[in-house]
């Protein structure tokens, strides 16, 4: 039989009597207290010290593995008396279990109760493992218990590094932590825990410069002198999560399951710019097994001591028999928790860090081989993520919501850090790292060398277009001007163009133009997409390009159609830019120069009996029976469908966030011109073309944000509508599977990150720009001429209008105005 336990909280009782108990209860003004242990080796009997005489002991062993889910054994319910003349002298009594256990894993838990059902004391669980048929497994003992032991090192941590210390303590035997020269206060915070938290503290003596092995054997050296037979390695920006009971067990069944010197890889879980959220898009290989794995258990060997890899950063945290090797834990409710990726900007600085250490340890590594090493970790191209079951993964004290829920504290040690390292070895020296990049970016350049500037990477060719926001609205629907013209008149700022590329121009230019030209809306052009190179299936994708020609603003807008926007969207968008809007030059806000913007998103469904089944098919400009004309979705009180953005991003300031993707997407046109465009490639298919710029831009170290919430979009939910071949498409037609082999091609280097399409969007290095072919700049200039002349007609008809209502004209003096209008009525 091969046996093994694992306690709450480590134990006074020495290893070698191979016994568990948690003590005490006092029950009156004189203390009689009562203790239970569990003592081995097999049987185990439970030694029972009881000088009240009024306690049972209840015991039950539960299957963690088999064929069946539970099983008690049979352990009689003994109800004790003892003397009570005898209380001084704590007589001991011993219960032995009864009943054959076959071959499996087994947890054990004694308790003493009160005949009112109060629990007065009871031993840790004993987790074990029955091994029948060969009653020893290779290079396993069976005589040695599991004893847990939590390690841990921590430079500057503070609160953060005590609270991860001590939830660690509630899950393993004993946490041994390193504190390896903190300025701050975390040593003195971790020795006033270490008695409440169960901590062994180590203050290191080796160098003070990091070397991540010694800090480790160090470690693991103190946990092999303490009894540890297997190890855990925690950081102090990560939890150990077990979902439940459940979860807690399929923990302990696969580390039973570890020989001597073999390891155990957890799911590493990446909490996403918030605690809320779970990165998912990189959980899988393409066999569909998991991927994110940090290899932080091992089973220690019994003779000797373990010894770490080499390296002085970034190596495995336990040691590992080469010869035998580490094991996956494929249980998604058991893992690591990773929260340094919730304080984004603590994780930007901690890498610039880190690539500045490097530096000085390589200096021959390459300049790009420093920055790939850490350029995955931030790589948000392709990201989803889901909802975090909060109250299952963490303990929610308020402590813990005022370390990772609220606004954090720069770790500005990393600053000094950094500064010393210049002031060491000369600026020059960590140059082509962007580390000097990311303090600009984070604000804090000047505090490392004040002399240091980070030249804006603007181009002339951006510094051409005008300080406005171009929204690029692509449609082949009836319907759907109505919304968009109707937000657009409501705007708190009017320095916009609405570029539209539409399939139907043709057929409702004029009626389009009319429609603006009464609501006093800015139209640039209406076109219909240009003349393509590739003729696939679908045309969106080079629709936008095709925007992008026609445009001219700084700041471009995706947008798709049915789509309202918030009163303050064109503010907010072009604020979240530019410091300027007016009509002379562009004042680029820096922060946000590599950035986009996204949108909270929610979506109405109109109500069937407000539908024109007419302008259903068609050209309309409106498919409902009462057209919207300053009226959106919400103020008509339709339905609401789905509220798709997080919550979290329903605010009222700019946040920087992952979920981003909706109905609209803002970027400076220098993203779009940088990339070629979107890549006409996709045009196989339908969705995924804001992800196209999105991921492609990520890939170069851009970031995204969520806009306010006054910015929101609204959607009008049209999938459902009839014909199903108009307003809805097959499965079969959408690009999410098609983008995903695209980007990773991208990823891997075999399909450039700027579009090989013909956009002819591209600034070359030489400064000079792509010519565009010939038939699509005479596309562009016959269109924008139709779109002037429907402008002519649009104003020519208001003034009519106007002219008619002014000077109370009669059906039939209209006729005439119409012929020539008369020189009272022409200044009108």
């Amino acid at each position: 039989m091969m046996y093994s336990h694992l306690g709450a909280r480590a134990l006074s009782i020495p290893l070698s009597r191979l016994i568990l108990c948690i003590i005490i209860c006092c029950w009156s003004a004189v203390i009689e207290s009562a203790s239970i242990e569990l003592t081995s080796p097999q049987p185990y009997s439970l030694l029972v010290t009881d000088p009240t005489g009024i306690v049972n002991v209840q015991a039950k062993a539960t299957i963690v593995t088999g064929e069946q889910n539970e099983e008690t054994l049979r352990l009689s319910k003994i109800h004790l008396f003892l003397n009570r003349q005898k209380i001084n002298e704590l007589e001991q009594h011993h219960f032995k279990m009864s009943g054959n256990l076959q071959p499996g894993k087994y947890v054990i838990q004694a308790k003493l109760v009160s005949e009112d059902g109060v629990v007065h004391a009871e031993t840790p669980e004993v987790w074990f493992r029955v091994d029948h048929d060969s009653g020893k497994q290779q290079g396993q003992d069976t005589d040695q218990p599991l004893n847990l032991v939590g390690i841990m090192y921590m430079r500057n941590e503070g609160k953060r590094g005590v609270w991860a210390a001590c939830d660690l303590a509630t899950k393993v035997n004993k946490v041994i932590v390193l504190d390896h020269y903190s300025t701050d206060n975390s040593l003195a915070m971790l020795l006033d825990a270490q008695e409440r938290c169960n901590l062994d503290i180590i203050q290191f003596e080796g160098s003070k410069e990091l070397d991540e092995r010694s800090i480790r054997q160090t470690l693991v050296d103190r946990a092999t002198r303490i009894g540890a037979t297997h190890v855990i390695s925690v950081d102090a920006d990560e939890v150990l999560s077990y979902e439940g009971l459940d979860g807690r067990a399929r923990f302990m069944d696969s580390l039973l399951d570890l020989v001597p010197g073999q390891g155990l890889y957890l799911f590493w879980m990446y909490l996403w710019k918030s605690v809320n959220w779970l990165r998912t898009d990189k959980l899988y290989n393409d066999e569909g097994g998991f991927q994110h794995h940090v290899l932080s258990v091992a089973r220690l060997p019994l003779q000797g001591t373990a010894q770490m890899m080499q390296g002085y950063i970034h190596i495995h945290r336990v040691p590992v028999n080469p010869q035998i090797g580490a094991t996956v834990c494929n249980h998604m409710d058991v893992g690591l928790a990773h929260l340094q990726f919730v304080h984004w900007k603590n994780k930007l600085l901690k890498d610039a860090w880190y690539r500045a250490f490097e530096r000085t340890q390589e200096p021959n590594k390459s300049s790009q081989a420093i920055v790939d090493r850490y350029s995955g970790t931030v790589d948000e191209s392709g990201i989803r993520c889901g909802r975090v079951n909060l109250t299952a993964m963490f303990n929610l004290t308020e402590e813990f919501k005022d370390l990772w829920m609220r606004q954090p504290v720069l770790d500005m040690w990393r600053v000094d850090d950094i500064r010393a390292m210049v002031q060491k070895h000369g600026s020059d020296k960590f140059k082509g790292l962007n580390v000097f990049e990311t303090l600009d970016d984070l604000g804090l350049l000047q505090a490392v060398e004040p002399s240091l500037t980070v030249p804006p990477q603007m181009t002339s060719f951006s510094q051409e277009r005008l300080p406005i926001l171009s929204i690029l609205y692509t449609t082949k629907h009836p319907g759907s001007y109505d919304i968009i013209i109707s937000s657009l008149a409501l705007q708190t700022s009017k320095a916009f163009e609405l570029v539209c590329v539409d399939e139907m121009a043709e057929d409702r230019l004029q009626e389009v133009l009319d429609l603006a030209a009464s609501m006093k809306v800015h139209i640039q052009v209406v076109a219909p997409g240009k003349p393509r190179a590739m003729q696939q299936s679908f045309k969106l994708y080079s629709a936008y390009n095709t925007g992008l020609l026609l445009s001219r603003g700084a700041v471009i807008t995706m947008l798709n159609d049915f789509a309202a926007l918030g009163k303050t969207f064109v503010e907010d968008t072009l604020r979240f830019y530019l410091h300027n809007t007016g009509n002379v030059g562009l004042n680029w806000n820096s922060r946000h120069y590599k950035s986009l913007l996204g949108y909270s998103d929610i979506f109405y469904t109109p109500p069937k009996n407000e539908l024109d089944p007419s302008g259903l098919q068609g050209s309309s400009v409106s498919v409902f029976r009462n057209a919207l004309f300053k009226a959106l979705p919400s103020s008509r009180k339709w339905p609401k469908q789905t509220e798709i953005s997080p919550p979290e991003s329903m605010n009222n300031s700019f946040v920087e966030h992952w979920a981003w993707d909706g109905a609209a997407m803002s970027g400076p046109f220098h993203a779009f011109s940088a990339l070629n465009g979107f890549d006409e490639f996709m045009d196989s298919g339908d969705d995924n073309q804001m992800e196209n710029i999105r991921d492609r831009l990520m890939l170069w170290g851009w970031n995204v944000w969520i806009a306010p919430r006054e910015a929101l979009v609204q959607q009008v939910h049209h999938y459902n509508w009839q014909p199903e071949s108009l307003w809805s498409r097959p499965k079969e037609d959408s690009n999410l599977k098609r983008w995903k082999a695209r980007l990773k091609d991208t990823r891997n280097g075999n399909v450039p990150i700027v579009t090989p399409t013909s956009t002819h969007l591209l600034k070359l290095s030489n400064g000079t720009i792509h010519s565009i072919p010939k038939e699509v700049q005479n596309h562009m200039d016959e269109w924008r001429q139709h779109t002037e002349n429907a402008r002519l007609a649009a104003a020519a008809k208001i003034g009519i209008e106007s002219c008619a209502a002014k000077c109370k004209m009669t059906s039939q003096s209209q006729a005439t105005v119409q012929i020539g209008l008369s020189q009272s009525c022409q200044k009108a």
